[in-house]
């Protein structure tokens, strides 16, 4: 059986996360590629909390523009 529309979607994405979440690096921790004080393990932390960040601030953008568009579309 083919899925049309949005369960489609649904289902790909629910596929996705499992194979993600089912993965051992999911579960892995700082301890697992060594000292947790070492330099590299602190720059692997940083390195996230950048990806994060931006990640993040596309996140906002895109939303705020689709906002954006929305009150425009309200005043015409």
């Amino acid at each position: 059986m083919i899925c049309r529309g949005p369960h489609r979607i649904c289902a790909g994405l629910t596929a996705l996360m499992g194979c993600i979440l089912a993965s051992p690096e999911a579960f892995a921790c700082s301890v697992c590629f060594g000292d947790p004080e070492s330099p590299m393990s602190k720059g692997v932390v940083w390195g996230v909390v950048a990806m994060i960040g931006v990640v993040g601030f596309v996140l906002v953008g895109v939303a705020g523009t689709g906002l954006f568009w929305l009150h425009r579309s309200r005043r015409l």
